[in-house]
């Protein structure tokens, strides 16, 4: 952990240039075309409960888990909000690409608080441009909505542990109750932070 005076300082015109490219990158690749994004069962179950939702229902659960067991409705709930402006499948793939962009921004901002720009912009870059990380960036799955919400968690982890700002701790156990109900593996989370 760094201290305060190890911290990275302002951000240069070239940083803040490479940052807008990498995002720009992760916006275009999880953005555009998203007639090109898989769309099978579970993606049509989720947008089906998505969709209730928008339209007033009250989900109670998400869709069944791989074992049986229905998940938390919150990716439901989530799913929802782009489908209030647009009923579409592509409202909600575009929404997942959203998030997963804003992730990208998120690491960036971590890695360079506590381990400094040229480890930001490497990890950005690997989450920008991992064909993986893209791939799942862009479809319409519950845990393919975790990256920003995780980034979140242990970000105000550190805040809060690391660093003794104990303000954070309810903004870390709200986003720990977001991970673990959008996806049960979210649960894995606290045993490993």
């Amino acid at each position: 952990m760094t201290t305060t005076e190890a911290r990275p300082g302002r951000m240069s015109r070239r940083e803040w240039a490479a940052v807008v490219a990498l995002l720009l990158l992760a916006g275009v690749v999880r953005l555009a075309r998203p007639d090109l994004t898989e769309f099978k069962a579970d993606e049509g179950r989720l947008l089906t409960l998505a969709l209730a939702t928008a339209g007033g229902e009250v989900v109670r659960h998400g869709i069944a888990s791989s074992v049986g067991f229905p998940n938390a409705p919150l990716s439901a709930w989530l799913y929802a909000l782009p489908l209030l402006l647009w009923a579409h499948p592509y409202a909600a793939t575009l929404f997942t690409g959203l998030l997963n962009t804003l992730a990208v921004g998120g690491v960036y901002w971590l890695a360079r608080r506590y381990w400094g720009a040229p480890a930001a912009l490497a990890a950005a870059l690997l989450l920008a441009a991992g064909p993986w990380a893209i791939l799942f960036s862009r479809k319409i799955w519950a845990q393919n909505l975790l990256p920003l919400f995780v980034v979140g968690y242990i970000f105000t982890a550190l805040l809060a542990f690391g660093e003794g700002r104990r303000r954070w701790l309810p903004v870390h156990l709200a986003l720990l109750a977001v991970v673990a109900q959008l996806h049960y593996s979210g649960l894995i989370l606290p045993m490993n932070t």
